[in-house]
């Protein structure tokens, strides 16, 4: 609805106040994890995050890097979700195997309930893969008795999903970041006139869609390797990006190179 003055009459009707609409959303649930309030504070950033690099395309007036923004958002968080979600289905069939051994687990453990107030649909969807980190957390502690996870192996494995979220927020820093550094891109309003002036938007266009695309063609191989067996890439702990460090790796590629970068960063 066109913004006016209320109470002014058209002749036809008389609007005397215009309707807000706003709904709190909660979502109280159980879960199991010590480090619960870590996790909580990575995915209150991580949207945090999102939304400024958001506001920093719209308050610019630059709607169609807005879109674009969030496409690859959720392209990025659904990425991590399947990372988890494959590490889940794994330790759910290994903790099956033990139980087909002849271990039976009774889980005693007292879960803690937490409540969140939900403002944003990035933070519920953040919310459903920190549960089931707590589930995979679970099987792990059910594995760590069994004798076949002996020193650091229950490290290692837990080690493949307490970093999804961190690598999701830790993404999105380094695109804020970039955009900052690079192009003076913040969401502050305050500084949108002067912006809009200055910066060269197609520039930031065919930058952001270089690392968008980049990532893209990352997930893909990953997903596809994990599907041949090869579970290579897809158990690294930390599988973040930095859009400044591709930056700085294409100036370095195309920088000449002197006499010791040849001799001794190339062996």
């Amino acid at each position: 609805m066109a913004k006016s003055t209320a109470n002014k009459s058209t002749g036809v009707f008389n609007v005397k106040s215009y309707p807000k609409q706003f709904v709190t959303v909660k979502r109280e649930f159980q879960i199991h994890q010590p480090d619960v309030e870590r996790q909580l504070k990575h995915c209150v950033r991580s949207v945090k995050t999102i939304s400024s690099i958001r506001h920093s395309f719209t308050n610019n007036n630059q709607n169609k890097l807005a879109f674009e923004f969030e496409r690859f958002a959720k392209e990025l968080v659904e990425f991590h979700h399947w990372r988890l979600t494959h590490h889940l289905e794994n330790v759910r069939k290994q903790v099956a195997i033990q139980e087909a051994n002849g271990y039976s687990f009774n889980n005693n453990g007292k879960a803690g309930a937490i409540e969140v107030t939900v403002k944003s649909a990035y933070f519920g969807r953040l919310i459903d893969i920190l549960l089931d980190m707590d589930e995979f957390m679970q099987h792990s502690a059910k594995l760590a008795l069994t004798g076949n996870y002996l020193a650091n192996d229950i490290s290692e494995l837990n080690g493949k999903v307490v970093g999804v979220i961190r690598d999701i927020n830790s993404t999105m820093q380094s695109i804020k970041a970039a955009l900052l550094k690079d192009y003076g891109l913040t969401s502050e309003a305050n500084r949108a006139k002067d912006t809009i002036e200055k910066v060269n938007f197609d520039v930031v266009k065919d930058s952001i869609e270089r690392f968008y695309n980049a990532q893209r063609a990352q997930f893909s191989d990953i997903r596809e390797k994990t599907e041949k067996g090869d579970s290579t890439l897809v158990d690294k702990r930390n599988l973040s990006a930095s859009m400044t460090d591709n930056k700085e790796e294409e100036v370095r590629e195309n920088k000449p190179r002197d006499a010791f970068e040849i001799a001794f960063l190339d062996t």
